[in-house]
């Protein structure tokens, strides 16, 4: 027998990219430090729990935020399948600059989380690997045959 699930009356959902959205907003505008389950909740016109749901506490939201500034980075994937290794490091130097000076509070960010998301997973993937292994620091990350849902 089939049940309905019904949602209790109150506030909408509010989906993920929209809330790692509003934290890189708050990052932007007030720095690092400012960006807490609560504060976000409140620019979001939502309850913590809500938050912790989808991502668990301030440490999972962190690395969602991380993986979205991997997301900015632009490369030329055809361009760095012909580079050698310092010119795929060279643009790939430039291409997290640009990235960061769009939002260069969350710079900060990146220190706190070793960036294991989809985002940077493609980026370990892709022509520019040699690139991310030396910017990102953590080799093992990318040559990982999956890579781990959270790092220590």
């Amino acid at each position: 027998m089939d049940q309905l699930v019904r949602r209790a009356a109150g506030r909408p959902p509010v989906p993920p990219d929209r809330i790692v959205a509003m934290a890189l907003r708050i990052v932007d505008e007030e720095e690092a430090e400012a960006l807490s389950m609560r504060a976000l909740a409140e620019r979001l016109g939502s309850s913590t729990a809500t938050l912790h749901r989808h991502f668990g506490n301030r440490a999972g939201l962190v690395a969602q935020v991380v993986d979205h500034m991997f997301g900015l980075v632009e490369l030329d994937d055809r361009e760095l399948a012909s580079a050698s290794w310092r010119q795929s490091l060279r643009a790939m130097a430039h291409a997290m600059f640009r990235a960061l000076g769009r939002h260069g509070s969350a710079a900060r960010l990146l220190a706190e989380q070793i960036p294991v998301g989809p985002n940077a997973t493609a980026l370990c993937r892709g022509p520019a690997q040699g690139g991310v292994r030396a910017l990102v620091g953590h080799a093992h990350v990318c040559d990982a045959g999956s890579l781990p849902a959270r790092a220590a």
